[in-house]
């Protein structure tokens, strides 16, 4: 965005094992052969830091820079070769001491199906790629992003029948000379008036959200925000509108999704990213850009094309969603009609703006740049050019008026008309819609663990998964491994699965011999009979700990507004053993839990005040015991409630049972040691005259209940005979009655 204070900030997102663009997942190839760490090596000076501030002092309100790139001319045969079993293997060394990072620019970038390519760090603590055929765009050209190291390794594979297919010429190395998250953008660097736009205000949004990505350039220089938008073939051609002054190149990176789950300030997911495009039409005029992306966006991404609308009428209320200083996306709100006008001081009498003339919610700032203006009816009516609007003003902002940009210049190049309208339909107007390519014909992604959860209580776990179709094949028939560490078990399913189908899988049950930690895996084998064509998305495992401790049920239904409500449960160290955030509106959540003999805090809030019922639905809250017995149900409530309660605060050791509360009144239970409870078990109650007072024969339960009323005060004996092993345990019960 064009503000006068500052221009677009750079910004580059990195953690340790990326795999922000596009990749397979796989490792490098050398990281599991026994080969010697022999690189050609290419080294350059690291940047002139105090010369380079003096620059960036003089270009005040120039983008934020974190290196410069310097050019090389390097190709395959300038790398080390190794011919290993499965075909060649290259590696290059690219040092540059000092420098506080490093990243790639690749002038051309071709190589066949069964080549990848990583780029990682020696100690293996960084990792980009692998990348694919899957990354050869149109241009032919490619970029890493940095990794925040002065010494990387590039390393190629050509499979046997692939050796001398690839094309690869690198022409610049980025060496950074300042930190890659800046003091100046990322996350929680926007003004503190910015609203996420997952709170409550922006509801009804959720779409729209959706379209919004936020730009970065191949070198990580400078950023925009940009909007994914239909046509009138509604084809899902992946275009993308921005801002001119944006300068976006065609080796750009679009960043999905980044965004807080909900309305705290928390950081977003970088990992949704797709990388390259082609500049389809741009005018200065009204400042737009209309991109169209290299790749589709994958399903995961969940992407939305927004509407627009080319009306002349001005908008009687204004929203945005937007990436103020790279941060996670917000959402601004102008409760005033916009102004037909020129841009800042240029003549009204252009008309080739919407002037916003004071954002009531919110604000827009650098990074912003290219972001969607929206009217009520959720239609685009222009993108952010620039403007004063800030925090702490009320100042106004000017978007480029998509009216204008729709024909105002004289070819296709300079318009949005041939590429958003390509039947000539003459619509005024165009509605959002979702669309998603598969991008392999066979590809599975495991999406969840739903069983076992982090603490189980049983020593048999029944496993269960949730998956989801992404290839375009109709799936019949899915091998999966699964089991406990390196015990794997393989399972089959069958069905029919088309694109985007999802799937429930429940495992036969396996048993988990002792209170411990284990590591539950599974994995994609085959779809179809033959090898699932996407590995980074087939295997899945959850670490989770089996304890001596009792299952509960938790149901929380929700009302229509489940952004406000929150639920924590502590036990009395102080420690969180569960909570829950970011609901859907109006539906049942149930979570099984399991909880270790202790006394526990359950908080539940709702941050407007108005608790879960009943003026905007039928919200109810319930925790009760696996077989029933309830210890919670509530629904009315302000801001907050909290409960105690306490589950046997005895553990098992040789014991088969326990029975609390011990003296008891009316009523005590006894509490089954979880490794016999699936044996055949006799329970028994005497008087100490060896009258017999009950006698039941139980399975498959952890606890019974007693009914203690009625029976006269004293000395009880609680026999409890395991007729699988023959082994008898007895307890004496005083009642208080």
């Amino acid at each position: 965005m064009k503000k006068y204070y500052l221009f677009v900030i750079l910004i580059t997102l990195v953690s340790r094992h990326l795999y922000a663009q596009i990749n397979d997942g796989s490792l490098p190839l050398s990281w599991n052969l026994k080969l010697a760490n022999k690189y050609k090596e290419v080294h350059l000076p690291p940047p002139n830091r105090q010369e380079l501030y003096k620059q960036d002092e003089q270009e005040l309100g120039g983008p934020y820079r974190f290196g410069i790139e310097q050019p090389v001319e390097i190709t395959l045969e300038d790398f080390e070769q190794k011919q290993i079993e499965k075909g060649k293997l290259y590696q290059l060394a690219i040092i540059s001491k000092g420098s506080t990072s490093l990243n790639v620019n690749f002038q051309r970038f071709v190589i066949q199906p069964g080549t990848q390519m990583w780029v990682y760090d020696p100690s293996n603590s960084y990792k980009l790629g692998g990348f694919t055929w899957r990354n050869v765009n149109k241009h032919q050209n490619f970029a890493t992003l940095p990794l925040p190291v002065d010494h990387i390794i590039i390393e190629v594979f050509e499979p046997l029948n692939n050796i001398g297919s690839s094309e690869i010429i690198i022409s610049g190395i980025v060496t950074g000379y300042r930190p890659l998250l800046s003091e100046k953008a990322g996350f929680g660097q926007s003004g503190a008036c910015n609203v996420n736009i997952n709170c409550e205000i922006a509801t009804g949004w959720e779409n729209e959200r959706q379209a919004v990505v936020m730009l970065l350039t191949a070198n990580n220089t400078r950023k925009c925000t940009g909007t994914l938008i239909n046509n009138t073939a509604q084809d899902g051609t992946p275009y993308i509108l921005t801002a001119k002054h944006c300068n976006t190149a065609t080796n750009a990176i679009f960043m999905f999704n980044y965004q807080s789950l909900d309305c705290s300030i928390v950081d977003g997911p970088t990992n949704q990213v797709l990388q390259g495009c082609e500049i389809m039409s741009e005018n200065a005029f009204s400042d737009f850009t209309l991109l169209k992306l290299d790749q589709n966006p994958l399903p995961d991404f969940n992407p939305f094309f927004a509407g627009w609308s080319r009306s002349n009428t001005p908008s009687p209320m204004s929203y945005c969603i937007h990436h103020p200083s790279g941060d996670i996306k917000k959402f601004s709100v102008d409760s005033n009609a916009v102004v037909s006008s020129g841009y800042v001081n240029q003549p009204d009498s252009l008309n080739n703006h919407w002037k916003v003339i004071d954002w009531d919610v919110g604000t827009t700032e650098a990074g912003s740049s290219g972001s969607p203006l929206f009217n009520a009816q959720h239609q685009i009516t222009g993108q952010l050019h620039g403007g004063y609007a800030a925090c702490n003003n009320n100042l106004s902002d000017y978007y480029g008026r998509f009216d204008v940009s729709w024909q105002y210049g004289n070819t296709p190049n300079t318009r949005l008309k041939e590429w958003l309208d390509p039947n000539n339909t003459d619509s005024i107007s165009m509605p959002g819609m979702y669309f998603s390519t598969p991008f392999y014909n066979r590809d599975i992604k495991i999406n969840q663990i739903i069983e076992p959860d982090a603490v189980i209580c049983d020593s048999i776990l029944s496993p269960r998964i949730s998956i989801i179709s992404w290839g375009s094949d109709t799936v019949s028939s899915i091998t999966i491994q699964y089991g406990l560490g390196q015990e794997l078990n393989e399972y089959t399913w069958t069905g029919n699965l088309v694109f985007l189908q999802q799937a429930i899988i429940q495992f036969p049950a396996i048993h988990v011999p002792s209170p411990t930690n284990y590591l539950f895996t599974v994995n994609v084998v085959a779809v179809n009979s033959m090898p699932d064509e996407n590995h980074g998305n087939d295997s899945l495992n959850r670490a989770f700990e089996r304890v001596v401790g009792n299952p509960f049920i938790l149901q929380f239904t929700t009302d229509a507004y489940p952004q406000e409500n929150s639920i924590s449960i502590i036990d009395e160290n102080g420690n969180q053993t569960f909570s829950a955030i970011s609901f859907q509106p109006n539906q049942i959540n149930e979570y099984n839990l399991c909880f270790r003999p202790a006394c526990y805090k359950v908080t539940l809030t709702d941050s407007f005040g108005d608790g879960i019922c009943c003026q905007y639905g039928q919200g109810m809250f319930i925790l009760r015991e696996k077989n029933g017995d309830y210890v919670a149900k509530f629904h009315l409530f302000t801001d907050t409630i909290t409960f105690k309660f306490c589950t046997p605060i005895q553990y098992f050791t040789q014991e088969l049972f326990k029975v609390y509360p011990n003296p008891a009144v009316e009523t005590s239970t006894i509490l089954i040691n979880p490794d016999i409870q699936n044996d055949v078990l006799e329970f028994s109650v005497y008087d100490l005259n060896g009258k017999s007072i009950y006698q039941e024969n139980i399975s498959g339960a952890y606890f019974r209940t007693l009914n203690l009323l009625g029976l006269p005060g004293g000395i009880y004996i609680l026999m409890l005979r395991n007729e699988t092993t023959g082994k008898i345990w007895k307890e004496k019960l005083i009642v208080l009655n």
